[in-house]
């Protein structure tokens, strides 16, 4: 009885191997994947790729647009099959001119409503514009806390 059990123990791990070590031979066998590339690239598409190769090589079989950002991508992620990899644009932030904003752009500067956007607006006609960015602490409501999250924001 113990004779049949072991032979079956010997049996099922014989199997078991056969059955790992063909799954690791077939995986071997595959040296080359897929990958879609598409967004802020010069030539979007699929590419095959070799097994291993990292997010740098798709970039430079793909090209990088101008306005292309990349920076939320690790250059050295491994790729892997059938992965897509769209690029984002890089996002424009437009300045606001603080000589010659209307309103409802002052508005849209962290910190500022309509009262304070006015006394912008009427700082700038009394005294013939804004001269520098610090200049617009001499209005009332913007202290240096203020100036501290408009200032990129804002250019003259």
């Amino acid at each position: 009885m113990y004779r049949k059990l072991i032979l079956l123990v010997v049996l099922l791990g014989l199997c078991a191997y056969n059955s790992i070590s063909l799954s690791s031979v077939e995986l071997s066998k595959k040296r080359s994947i897929e990958v879609e590339i598409r967004g802020e690239v010069v030539k979007e598409g699929v590419y095959a790729m070799k097994l291993g190769d990292r997010f740098e090589d798709i970039i430079d079989l793909a090209g990088l647009k101008q306005d292309a950002d990349i920076s939320s991508f690790s250059l050295n992620k491994v790729l892997s099959d059938s992965e897509v990899i769209v690029i984002p644009a890089k996002k424009e932030e437009k300045l606001i001119s603080i000589n010659s904003a209307g309103l409802e752009e002052l508005c849209m500067l962290p910190g500022v409503g309509p009262a304070i956007a006015e006394r912008i607006i009427a700082y700038r006609d009394e005294n013939a514009g804004f001269k520098s960015l610090a200049d617009i602490m001499n209005v009332k409501g913007i202290g240096k806390a203020t100036y501290e999250k408009i200032k990129g924001y804002i250019t003259l």
